[in-house]
């Protein structure tokens, strides 16, 4: 009507974030799937190519899912073939094997899986957050619990790797750094022990923790060692982290400038150094089983098995804003 007060309503479109994730079925994948699910973020919907190998339950298990802001696209596929990078806005490269005896017992089958190069040239021009280990490094470093400055660095740190997995892994950083185009972001992930709950989607198909473990054996005497030092890392801080990335490289989103550096290796861990023995007890002290009658020290001797890998985790904390968890291993 003719004076009446016109208004004009704006219709705000979501930002449609296209993740490969691949790895999806195992235990950091199914936790990324699921904080995606429950931590939305306005204005932004996620379209996930969840890709996986063998898992049984896992594409049945997806389907369970509802959530609008989410959508999961399972996907069975041998990651060494795999050729279809440019469909997305970020990859996150969580696949790998990671089992060291395997690796041991089958170096060119690791590498092959561990290496994917096809699969990094299909990728390389979108941004990818990729896992290493922090078993890229020997354990033979000095040490001291009470000083950070002497953990391992990653401004001064050299890699040294004394088994075949961190070998893989180690060659994997070398090529993406080689592949990938410097003004394209690509975040490595050295990471330490990843601690939580049971893979919240397909559990049966995802190995089980050291924690998990350690929860089966109320009642039974077990050796851990008590001379294998890491620093171990939550999955809630894992996934949060990893979110943040992705939130850095959604489309329509600016991250950094053309000075920056594009290729990030980080530690990826917390403040918290413990050993195997340390992790079991506070297993038992959750479930309330007796650690003192059941667990027993023991000592760690293998020669592919870094000894005290300790890592400052400070750089990725101050990068991204999110502080460090868990403090302790209560809860």
């Amino acid at each position: 009507n003719k004076g009446s007060a016109r208004f004009t309503r704006r219709i705000t479109m979501p930002t449609i974030v296209r993740i490969l994730l691949t790895g999806a079925s195992g235990y950091l994948g199914q936790h990324l799937l699921n904080h995606f699910v429950q931590s939305p973020v306005e204005d932004v919907t996620y379209q996930i190519t969840a890709l996986y190998h063998k898992a049984e339950h896992f594409a049945k298990a997806t389907e369970a899912i509802t959530a609008k802001h989410v959508q999961i696209i399972p996907k069975k596929c041998n990651l060494v073939e795999y050729d279809e990078g440019d469909a997305y806005d970020v990859c996150i490269h969580t696949a790998a094997i990671a089992n060291i005896r395997v690796c041991q017992n089958d170096p060119a089958n690791a590498e092959a899986i561990n290496v994917p190069t096809k699969f990094f040239e299909a990728t390389k021009n979108i941004p990818m957050i990729a896992l290493s280990t922090d078993q890229v490094y020997d354990g033979k470093q000095t040490v001291d619990p009470n000083d950070t400055s002497t953990f391992y660095q990653e401004a001064t740190a050299k890699p040294n790797p004394l088994n075949v997995y961190a070998e893989t892994k180690l060659k994997m950083e070398e090529t993406l750094k080689e592949i990938r185009p410097n003004t394209v972001n690509t975040y490595v992930l050295r990471s330490s022990i990843i601690v939580g709950p049971k893979a919240p989607i397909a559990p049966e198909d995802a190995h089980d923790t050291f924690l998990h473990f350690c929860a089966t054996r109320e009642n039974q005497e077990t050796n851990l060692w008590a001379n294998e030092y890491r620093t171990v890392v939550s999955i809630k801080h894992a996934c949060n982290v990893i979110d943040w990335m992705v939130q850095q490289n959604k489309p329509g989103n600016t991250c950094g400038n053309g000075g920056e550096q594009k290729f990030h290796i980080f530690h990826f861990g917390g403040n918290l150094r413990v050993n195997r023995l340390d992790l079991g007890e506070a297993v038992f002290a959750r479930f309330g089983f007796d650690s003192k009658g059941n667990l027993k020290p023991g000592e760690q001797t293998s020669p592919t098995t870094p000894l005290d890998i300790s890592m400052d985790c400070s750089s990725l904390a101050k990068y991204t804003g999110i502080a460090y968890e868990p403090a302790t291993l209560q809860g």
